[in-house]
């Protein structure tokens, strides 16, 4: 393990730390905003605005391909770094599209409504292996339900992190496996296997994870604006999500020289909480805005209704989900972490 792959002080870990975990909060906040704005039907400016919100994924992959390396490079215990990434993922993942199973079964056989066709016939098997994006489907159904078209991306980058950390260890591979990744992102022409296109928001991470322990900031600065002017200049930064990505990019990185003044404000209780609950958030949202649409088939509901309904099922359903599963499991993460340091 090289010395600049070592965070250079507590100080700086500090700040990674909170800034992290503030950008997190952010992404979570937005995608619940854009749910929110689609539910209630809102139009205008404030329908863009909230449409906006929707671009918190991409932040999500943005910090996620950071965290990859920065924990990775933690914890050379490479069965330590995949127990931690299962249990945080796979159990809560998993407890909602059990509940999703449950209540479209009832749905199904209580109503004239009739289970989506699955062209290929794996139907509930898409979701337990993670394959709704790497398998064409005629349904949305089968590839977004519960929003968790973005699961099957983060699995596929944390299952190579520890595989591409050993291959990437140096700004510049760094800046050479972003730009393999843009020519994938760009000339992959098949539905099959789209996860593989999303390496490319990881890889920015990455860009980022090693311009901070290399001191390349201001390379990095240069490097995303001169993509964002050539964007600009044909006419490509409205299209597709390329601008917001080099902006979070931005953000994120100089988020790293916030004053230590402001690392305090994640001491704020709700904010901690917040940033605890972000993936509980993130998913069971989803499940709510599920059983809103299953809902507005059956029973007429005002903009209020559905606003009070999709507050106050989000907060019920996150609260048993962390009880319940996240919670239970973390515990015995810690346990089975315990028992593979021994």
């Amino acid at each position: 393990m090289t010395d600049y792959n070592m965070v250079a002080s507590r100080k700086e870990q500090t700040l990674q730390l909170f800034n992290v975990k503030f950008l997190r909060v952010c992404a979570c906040l937005g995608v619940v905003l854009v749910h929110l704005g689609q539910r209630i039907e809102l139009t205008g400016k404030l329908r863009t605005f909230t449409g906006g919100g929707g671009t918190g994924v991409y932040l999500f992959f943005i910090l996620s391909g950071y965290l990859g390396f920065y924990s990775y490079n933690k914890r050379v215990n490479i069965k330590e770094y995949y127990l931690k990434r299962a249990f945080r993922i796979i159990p809560l993942y998993y407890s909602v599209i059990f509940l999703n199973m449950l209540m479209y079964g009832v749905f199904w056989n209580l109503t004239e409504y009739a289970k989506p066709v699955d062209n290929y016939k794996l139907g509930w098997l898409r979701y337990f292996l993670f394959l709704n994006q790497s398998i064409p489907a005629w349904d949305d159904f089968w590839k977004n339900l519960n929003a968790t078209w973005t699961i099957p991306y983060f699995i596929m980058y944390y299952l190579l992190a520890p595989m591409l950390f050993k291959i990437i260890s140096s700004y510049k591979k760094s800046v050479l496996f972003l730009a393999i990744c843009w020519g994938i992102r760009h000339f992959w022409a098949w539905d099959w296997f789209e996860p593989i296109k999303g390496l490319y928001y990881f890889a920015v991470g990455i860009l980022v994870y090693y311009a901070i322990v290399e001191k390349k900031e201001n390379v990095t600065y240069i490097g995303i604006g001169l993509y964002t002017f050539l964007l600009i200049l044909f006419d490509k930064i409205n299209s597709g999500v390329m601008g917001y990505v080099n902006c979070f990019a931005i953000v994120f990185l100089a988020s790293f020289y916030i004053s230590t003044n402001y690392v305090g404000l994640m001491n704020n209780k709700f904010l901690v909480k917040l940033d605890e609950y972000s993936f509980t958030i993130y998913l069971g949202h989803a499940f709510v805005m599920e059983l809103m649409n299953i809902i507005r088939k059956l029973v007429i509901l005002n903009k209020i209704e559905v606003f009070l309904l999709f507050g106050t099922g989000t907060v019920i359903v996150c609260l048993l989900l962390q009880k319940c599963i996240v919670n239970p499991f973390i515990i015995f993460e810690r346990k089975m972490l315990n028992y593979i340091v021994k």
